[in-house]
């Protein structure tokens, strides 16, 4: 309520037996009676009180029996607002530090990164987490998982914190999220930016892959720094291939924001398209059309960004400009060296798939019986011309997949479709598309 005559409305504490039921609703068993008492006692029926402290004990898998009492205590003795961070802060400046690193790290925290990221020492760091576990804000410690592979030994010198002994790389968590939460949104703003650089860094060097340093790196300012540039397109990549482009896409936009050395703007435009194709057409259009504008867009890169624009101009309902795109282009092709063959065939089945198309969506009104039969006989030439030798990658694979499809819907022998298919399948395909070739094989399509 609000107004000049609103009065605060104070709730009346619940009773014993209101507790015992909101615990059976929320920890989905009705509560022992020590456990119900116990609940009661601890929170006085402050219904606010009663609310969190039983939503502390589902986030912690606790049973309401009378040998989880003990856990409730610990539960309840820590609060997440001011109290409790007046609390942290009565612990010690090194214990603050190392509380605010973990937060920063989230799930990547271990005792040795929290310490460099805190920049304490390797003393420091144990006698804080000492305390800050004794106070219940940490879990007690678990060691790492040791690290697997030939790099092992690597990556154990890469996070060992100086003077550590054995042992001490140990995962650091919350008591619960909450207290992880209120402690990050607590640091100041400007300092954690900062400790998000730090922790970028810190990640890195520890081999814990550009993946897990981008999620810091997106929370630092922009500073026209190539190697963070160069770090996000890295994650961006192992993005695609995990199948998330929509992480790869704001990678790539914290990466063009930083911003790129001129002669790469062209580059992260193009995978900044890429990375957005399967998620908003319309927005890989947008930059796929600014990185054709960019100066320094080189001849191979230029052919890759035009078989995505038409890609992107397709999927949004516009097959009739992604032809005229590809005409264009092929037709300035015809007039200068441009980019290897590889590239122009990927060019011709881009230019082969989306005509054929334009023509299925028109219904074939508007196009003479002649031109389909031109366009698959062009086709069929570029397939039968192509050798084992050339080893055109994926472009001719996807060549040969149209090439497949063609001849099947135009009644040609099984013979020559088998020969086209087997040949575009190769090795297999990706559920991922992480190259940005701009040309994959349409055995889907």
């Amino acid at each position: 309520m609000t107004g000049a005559h609103a009065a605060p409305y104070t709730l009346a504490p619940l009773s014993e037996a209101a507790v015992g039921a909101l615990t059976a609703r929320t920890l989905g068993a009705a509560p022992d009676t020590p456990f119900r008492e116990e609940c009661w006692f601890l929170t006085g029926g402050n219904p606010f009180a009663v609310t969190e402290l039983l939503a502390r004990a589902h986030e912690d898998e606790l049973g309401p029996h009378q040998n989880s009492v003990p856990r409730l205590r610990r539960l309840a003795a820590p609060a997440d607002g001011e109290d409790f961070l007046d609390r942290l802060e009565s612990l010690g400046t090194a214990c603050v530090r190392l509380a605010w690193s973990t937060a920063v790290l989230a799930g990547e925290a271990t005792l040795p990164l929290a310490a460099r990221v805190a920049a304490l020492d390797g003393r420091a760091a144990q006698e804080a987490a000492a305390k800050l576990r004794a106070a219940h804000v940490l879990r007690p410690g678990r060691p790492l998982p040791g690290p697997r592979g030939a790099d092992a030994g690597a990556r154990s010198e890469l996070i060992a914190v100086p003077e550590a002994g054995p042992g001490e790389a140990e995962v650091l968590e919350f008591e619960r999220p909450s207290l992880g939460r209120a402690v990050y949104r607590a640091i100041p703003d400007s300092l954690r930016t900062a400790l998000h650089g730090q922790a970028a860094a810190a990640v890195a060097g520890a081999g814990l892959g550009p993946a897990a340093a981008a999620r810091h790196l997106l929370e630092i300012h922009p500073d026209d720094d190539p190697a963070v540039v160069e770090q996000l397109r890295r994650a961006a990549r192992i993005h695609l291939r995990t199948g998330a482009p929509e992480a790869a896409y704001r990678c790539l936009g914290r990466a063009l924001r930083e911003p790129p050395p001129l002669r790469d703007r062209p580059a992260v435009l193009f995978e900044l398209g890429c990375a957005a194709l399967p998620v908003t057409p319309a927005a890989t259009v947008n930059h796929l059309r600014a990185a054709l504008e960019e100066p320094y867009l080189a001849p191979e890169l230029r052919l890759r960004t035009v078989c995505r624009l038409a890609q992107a101009l397709g999927r949004t309902g516009r097959a009739d400009e992604a032809v005229r795109t590809l005409e264009a282009e092929a037709e300035a092709l015809a007039e200068t060296p441009g980019p290897g063959p590889g590239l122009r065939l990927a060019l011709h089945a881009e230019l082969f798939m989306w005509g054929a198309l334009r023509a299925a969506e028109e219904g074939g009104a508007d196009e003479e019986p002649g031109a389909t039969r031109d366009r698959s006989r062009a086709l069929a030439r570029l397939a039968e011309n192509l050798t084992p030798e050339a080893r055109h990658g994926m472009p001719e694979r996807h060549l040969r997949g149209l090439r497949a499809w063609d001849a099947l819907v135009r009644g040609r022998p099984a013979a020559t479709v088998l020969h086209h298919a087997e040949r575009a399948r190769g090795d297999g395909f990706s559920w991922t598309d992480e190259t940005g070739s701009g040309s994959r094989a349409p055995m889907w399509r």
